[in-house]
Formats: C-alpha cells, sequence, structure tokens
C-alpha cells in the first residue's frame, strides 16, 4: 500500500492499542450510551480487549457489555469471547437460539450471495419465497390460510441482535444491507458450510426475485402437511 502513495508522509502505522487507550474507548463509548459497568466487569472487558486490541474487535466487545446487567457476573477468560470469530459465531449462535438454524442460515446465505447487498424489502421478498424459512415461521393454519409473508418483525429483530455486523450502505439511490466487513461474511459462510451449490441455488431464487418470477403468487407445496 505504501508504494502506491505518492507521498510517503500520507502513510502512517496504527499502533496496538495501550492500557490508557483502551480504558479511554471504553469510558467514551460508555457515556455515549449513558451506560456504566461494575469494576469487575471493567476488568474483565479490558483484560480480554487487551488480547486483540484491533479496533474491530473493542467494537464489537463493548456492544456485548452494554448488553449487560449490573448483576451479571463477568470472568475474562471464560465468559467472554476472545477473537472476532468467536464474537460473531456468538451473535450468530443468539438468533439460531431464537429462531432456528434454517431460518437464520437461509437469511445470512442471501446476503453472503448478494455482491451489494439486498434492501430490506428484497430480503423479505426472498425469505417469503423460500418454502424451508416460510415453514419454521408460519403456522399451519396461516398456511392453509395464503398467508405466505415472511414476518418483517423477525428480521427487524435479527437486524438489531446482529448489532454492527450488518450496515446500511447506499448503492445507485438504493439502500442496501450488507455485511460490514468481509470477515464477518466469511465467518457465516464457514458456520453454515456454504458450499457453490447453496450459492448457485441463493443466486437463481435472487436472480428469479429480479426477474419477477414469482410476481403475484409463488406455489407453495408441503406434502406431508397435506398443503399445495
Amino acid at each position: 500500500m505504501r508504494n502506491h502513495l505518492i507521498s510517503k508522509d500520507a502513510f502512517f502505522e496504527l499502533e496496538a492499542l495501550d492500557d490508557g487507550d483502551i480504558q479511554h474507548i471504553v469510558d467514551d463509548l460508555l457515556s455515549q450510551q449513558k451506560r456504566s459497568l461494575t469494576g469487575p466487569q471493567n476488568t474483565a472487558l479490558c483484560n480480554t480487549i487487551r488480547q486483540q486490541p484491533v479496533p474491530l474487535f473493542v467494537n464489537l466487545l463493548l456492544e456485548e457489555a452494554l448488553q449487560w446487567s449490573s448483576s451479571k457476573n463477568i470472568q475474562c477468560g471464560s465468559d467472554l469471547p476472545d477473537s472476532i470469530e468467536s464474537l460473531v459465531n456468538s451473535r450468530l449462535k443468539m438468533v439460531e437460539d431464537i429462531y432456528g438454524e434454517t431460518v437464520t442460515s437461509r437469511m445470512l446465505r442471501y446476503l453472503c450471495s448478494a455482491h451489494h447487498g439486498l434492501s430490506e424489502m428484497e430480503l423479505l421478498d426472498l425469505l417469503s419465497c423460500n418454502n424451508d424459512v416460510i415453514q419454521e415461521v408460519l403456522t399451519p393454519l396461516e398456511l392453509q390460510a395464503g398467508l405466505i409473508r415472511f414476518p418483517a418483525s423477525i428480521w427487524l429483530h435479527v437486524r438489531k441482535l446482529l448489532g454492527s455486523i450488518l450496515e446500511e450502505v447506499r448503492v445507485d439511490q438504493k439502500s442496501l444491507i450488507c455485511w460490514s466487513h468481509r470477515v464477518f461474511a466469511l465467518v457465516a459462510s464457514q458456520r453454515y458450510r456454504i458450499k457453490t451449490e447453496e450459492i448457485k441455488q441463493s443466486h437463481r431464487d435472487i436472480a428469479e426475485l429480479f426477474l419477477e418470477t414469482w410476481v403475484g403468487n409463488k406455489p407453495m407445496v408441503v406434502p406431508e402437511k397435506d398443503i399445495q
């Protein structure tokens, strides 16, 4: 990178955060959010950050800390993730525990397959046309009544749970949801073993969405539930 710069003065190296920097960042964010930590919580948080003092890890870990209650007992090393990958996997597992692996993996697979991201409406349309997902979130009565639509409330909750792992960007005058860092997409791909065929299927689903293949109605066939 340095070789591509016209002026060598434009290049500077970001050094690892020292103890003073870490405590300052923690105090500043907590102050912005009008939150505080107990002494043991603050010690465990700062000690964990020292193990990987990079901004991406610090930001994710601080998001976790903002959710702690004052009664939560936190021990460095045993209660806190020690890497970016483990932090992301912890968030994904939290979503899975609430909505199941099928819903979580299909949702994130679409985001992994979309080069620039998807709008919220596009993502909801894709999930609404995915029979595996719909069977997970709708009751048999809703399916028989023809109420085939992925609940927007689930997506909004998932987005809140994932926090800064996802971001909203503007592309061609359009707001799109995408991964805020490529390492997050890599962790999701590895967790759900997203293989070439699954990516191809996601691409087919996205192509059908933009070609308006299923405008108005997509057949919902569930033989074991006598639905078609």
